[in-house]
């Protein structure tokens, strides 16, 4: 367990230190103040609604993430292609 938190925490370090520069590299300084209020925001966000909306499932429903699942996949597939520009 040790080890898989180690190497956890070694490649999730780098996102955090690498996806601000993407951000704003990405989107013009007109967008980027509104972009990086929500980037900052992100990390905080998720751990205060993740258990609000995991304990309504868990209350509500017991197989909603199975069926959610295999509802949205064909869904994000085909917008995803959707937006792939080949050169």
């Amino acid at each position: 367990m040790i080890i898989a938190r180690f190497f956890n925490g070694l490649s999730g370090s780098a996102f955090l230190s690498v996806a601000g520069g993407t951000v704003g590299d990405l989107f013009h300084r007109q967008e980027l103040a509104a972009l990086m209020r929500v980037y900052t925001a992100s990390p905080f966000i998720g751990p205060e609604i993740g258990p609000l909306v995991g304990g309504f499932i868990n209350t509500y429903t017991t197989r909603y993430p199975a069926h959610n699942s295999g509802r949205l996949s064909p869904v994000t597939d085909f917008v995803g292609a959707g937006h792939f520009t080949f050169s």
